[in-house]
């Protein structure tokens, strides 16, 4: 049974996911790392050295730092015979460097058993692979660098391989409209799936690759658009003897992306050299902080077609407004005149204590005045302006209760005393 298993599985992934490879391919275990989820990148050929997103996982470790995004991926893939694959991930991104995490699930039930006696529709088995991945990256100037840990597991029927690998890359921002990306993939070491193969090194070879691919963006009509395209070295099996294997390794995808509207997308794609994947399509949509993609990979195995969808739902954590500090707003206004509202139930005498003291004050009614100190330049009288009423309480640096901006703080640049110019927010004190 094991040794019928183990043949079985790698020639049925072979023929859900028949690539461009050699006869060898057999001889290679984990194949299921071929097999590349998310929808926006499959619609595009799955293209993705050069794309910005959450590829690091699958495409490219350093793609993280072309979008420098934080955001959170889940994803789903009915796939015919009942093939799934689910993932979830997620990318933290700083100003220099980011941070990922992803977990990949490939699984197939129902599997019947075959061998020389034919086949055993009684004692059906199943299908899993996993990967857990984290991700790290830096990024200097244009350049991102991103590395990838791999923990793999392999599990046909009751017997289960292990391995663990590493995946390095690296992309570099030509400009604000082309970016190229290079990426080498799955390297490591396999264990086998009984006890007498449990050691790294004694399994099966991983399905290695590496990738190379360049990706343009721009606008035509005041429409987006993405241009992008891979090409893709499969090293998996035995070591190519011949050119026509070697050559029979490369597929090279492309894609394309539009955005008729800021928040709808339509994609595009074909792999090339790739015998049994016809065409790819798929749409994307955008609303605020989430995104939704869909995908559909159209295969073709001899005379039957089948269609292969993809469903990815991603949430991009916005940046936060920088909120000025109360040591900030302290240093704002002993440097110049600014105005600030205050609400009517605050007492002058408060007002005045939270002011700085290198500025002479004068009250008179509801008007505070501020004259500058001649060490710190010409000097400008302004006019602290104290409303009757106020919607909610608002502290002195300007913000409401539940800690959000009330009011703007102006900070205007100081005028000569002569200034015959008038501003509104500035009212000159009477001689």
């Amino acid at each position: 049974m094991f040794i019928m298993t183990l043949f079985l599985a790698p020639c049925f992934l072979s023929s859900i996911h028949a690539a461009a490879v050699d006869s060898t391919s057999a001889n290679a275990g984990f194949q299921y790392l071929d097999i590349t989820p998310l929808a926006r990148n499959v619609a595009m050929g799955s293209c993705g050295a050069a794309i910005g997103g959450n590829g690091f996982a699958y495409y490219n470790p350093a793609t993280p730092a072309l979008d420098r995004k934080t955001n959170l991926n889940i994803g789903y893939a009915p796939m015919p015979f009942d093939f799934t694959i689910a993932h979830a991930q997620g990318t933290w991104s700083l100003d220099n460097m980011f941070f990922g995490a992803n977990i990949t699930n490939h699984f197939v039930d129902g599997i019947i058993p075959a061998g020389i006696e034919g086949t055993n529709p009684a004692t059906p088995f199943s299908y899993d692979g996993s990967m857990a991945s984290v991700n790290f990256g830096v990024i200097v100037n244009n350049f991102g660098f991103g590395i990838t840990l791999n923990g793999l597991e392999e599990r046909i029927a009751s017997s289960t391989a292990y391995g663990l690998s590493v995946s390095a890359g690296l992309t570099y921002a030509i400009n604000n409209k082309l970016n190229f990306g290079l990426s080498a993939l799955q390297l490591g070491a396999t264990t086998g799936y009984d006890e007498t193969s449990a050691n790294l090194g004694q399994g099966y070879a991983l399905p290695r690759s590496g990738r190379m691919g360049l990706a343009f963006s721009d606008s035509i009509f005041h429409m987006g658009y993405a241009v992008t395209g891979d090409m893709v070295y499969r090293d998996v099996g035995v070591k190519g003897e011949s050119l026509s294997n070697r050559i029979n390794r490369v597929s090279v995808p492309v894609g394309i992306e539009f955005w008729p509207t800021s928040f709808a997308a339509i994609r595009l794609g074909k792999r090339f050299n790739f015998d049994t994947e016809l065409f790819t399509v798929g749409a994307g949509l955008s609303l605020s902080v989430l995104t939704c993609d869909i995908a559909v990979a159209v295969a073709k195995y001899v005379d039957d077609y089948e269609a292969r969808p993809f469903i990815d739902l991603t949430y991009t954590l916005q940046k936060q407004p920088v909120v000025a500090s109360a040591r900030a707003a302290a240093k704002a206004i002993a440097a110049q005149p600014v105005i600030i509202s205050k609400p009517a139930e605050t007492k002058t005498d408060s007002l005045k204590d939270t002011i700085t003291q290198k500025a002479p004050i004068a009250i008179k009614d509801s008007l505070v005045i501020i004259q500058k100190p001649d060490t710190l330049g010409p000097k400008v009288d302004s006019t602290l302006h104290v409303p009757q009423s106020s919607p909610q309480g608002v502290d002195t640096i300007g913000h409401t209760e539940n800690g959000t901006s009330n009011h703007d703080v102006a900070a205007p640049a100081a005028q000569p005393a002569n200034s015959n110019a008038t501003d509104p927010k500035l009212v000159p004190k009477k001689q």
